[in-house]
């Protein structure tokens, strides 16, 4: 291609307009997105549901003879009922599973230290690691089972205060969801007119690329850590792990952080098998399920659902949810990998133009 017809095809001026628009709409996000924290959390899941149904919402609307907020509000509707049922069926049982297994921790923490001691006597006469750090961390390993058995639930699961935020969150996906989809359309189109005519195919090209790589990303992996569940949960119960319905179901909804699956897995089996005195065994057949779950996810899961789409490496990942959650908690775990995904993408895109700007053309 020749140079002007490069220059004109990653034309520097109209990306460096898009930036400015663009950037002016994130300022206005950012605001809004201050002014209203305490909902942020559920605008962020509504949002996050709807780009993901919004196709298939779409295909109904298409054949429906009612209109698009009619049919919405009934999907909207018997989706909340299916969930409800499906909750008052599910969760009540992995709940009681989940505080059975937090019990345990106790028991195993003191069946650890019971196995630590002599371990920890000879690092200390050996000299290997200081008998101040030793007796410190054994301290700390024999205060956390009083701390747990003050109140398991208040400690690991919630505080009032944070608990109403959450509930008022849960409450309002619904809502949140319903005007999403209903106005997906005119949200859409009001977006296109805040952008110039002749900016909109270079704004198109960009949103069309985030766009698939976003649909790759984010439905992509609640799809698959919802079939690592169902192996983990089957898998488990088939070895006769206590409480295995519980943990397959933790484990597979922290795949959504590459491999944090295997640690929770690993963990909460461990804990279990450990308090339970299931013995060798099972403890050998767990390790064995979650090698098999892992292969199945590498060799077929993964592959088939998302593919090389994401082009995003499973310690990026790790990095961006771990610094994403610590900055911002439950929601900056949620938006790490959609936002390190969109950028990942957007500065491929950005590179050619660029190279077109006037200090690249100048650096010689």
């Amino acid at each position: 291609m020749p140079p002007d017809s490069l220059q004109r095809s990653h034309d520097w001026e109209s990306f460096k307009k898009l930036v400015k628009i663009v950037a002016l709409i994130a300022l206005g996000v950012i605001l809004i997105a201050w002014l209203y924290k305490p909902i942020l959390l559920g605008v962020v899941t509504a949002t996050i549901i709807a780009y993901i149904a919004d196709p298939i919402v779409d295909r109904i609307c298409a054949r429906s003879p009612m209109s698009r907020k009619r049919t919405v509000g009934l999907l909207i509707v018997i989706t909340v009922l299916l969930l409800s049922v499906l909750g008052i069926l599910i969760i009540p049982f992995i709940y009681e599973e989940t505080l059975h297994i937090i019990r345990m921790i106790p028991s195993a923490i003191v069946y650890l230290e019971s196995m630590l001691k002599p371990v920890a006597s000879r690092l200390a006469e050996s000299q290997v690691i200081p008998e101040e750090a030793l007796a410190a961390g054994l301290r700390r390993l024999t205060a956390l089972p009083d701390y747990l058995n003050e109140n398991p639930v208040q400690h690991l699961v919630m505080q009032s205060r944070f608990a109403i935020e959450l509930l008022f969150n849960i409450a309002m996906i619904p809502a949140f969801c319903y005007i999403l989809l209903a106005e997906f359309n005119r949200i859409t189109t009001l977006l296109r007119k805040v952008v110039p005519g002749e900016l909109q195919p270079l704004g198109y090209t960009f949103i069309t690329r985030v766009n698939l790589m976003l649909r790759a990303v984010v439905k992509g992996q609640f799809i698959v850590a919802f079939c690592l569940s169902i192996l983990y949960m089957f898998g488990f119960t088939v070895i006769g792990v206590p409480s295995g319905i519980a943990i397959g179901a933790l484990a597979g909804i922290c795949r959504i952080v590459p491999y944090l699956d295997v640690v929770v897995g690993f963990l909460l089996c461990t804990i279990v098998i450990l308090t339970a005195g299931s013995g060798l065994a099972i403890f050998i057949a767990a390790i064995i399920v979650i090698a098999i779950v892992q292969s199945i996810d590498g060799l077929i899961v993964t592959p088939r659902i998302i593919g090389d789409r994401a082009g995003l490496h499973p310690i990026a990942v790790i990095v961006s949810v771990y610094a994403f959650g610590a900055q911002f908690g439950l929601l900056g775990v949620l938006l790490a990998v959609p936002v390190v995904a969109a950028t990942v993408v957007i500065l491929k895109l950005s590179w050619p133009y660029l190279t077109q700007s006037y200090f690249f053309r100048n650096i010689d």
